[in-house]
């Protein structure tokens, strides 16, 4: 139950947050449970300020960011930029020691 929980508070947060900044929003917000990633064509001021205020809009949440123009990591993928496409490779994190059950 723990995961539809989380969705269901996120998706209030996320509907608070949209009623009340009244400054530019991403145009791309995609979410996988407590997971988000965006796109915004703003500057990096815009931008900040948008984080700021999510990042201060609950105590109980905590967002993390990652700005980039070509690259970015979600989950446990990488997505990158190439010409109009996205390329997708597999993100290992620094903990991962590549060992797997059979």
């Amino acid at each position: 139950m723990g995961p539809n929980y989380a969705c269901l508070f996120v998706r209030y947060i996320e509907e608070q947050i949209g009623q009340q900044y009244t400054g530019t929003v991403p145009q791309l917000h995609k979410r996988y449970i407590d997971d988000v990633v965006g796109i915004a064509c703003c500057s990096r001021v815009e931008f900040e300020d948008y984080i700021a205020f999510i990042s201060n809009f609950h105590p109980a949440l905590q967002f993390t960011h990652t700005i980039s123009e070509t690259e970015l990591p979600f989950l446990d993928i990488n997505l990158r930029i190439y010409g109009d496409r996205i390329r997708t490779s597999i993100r290992y994190k620094a903990t991962d020691t590549h060992s797997f059950l059979h």
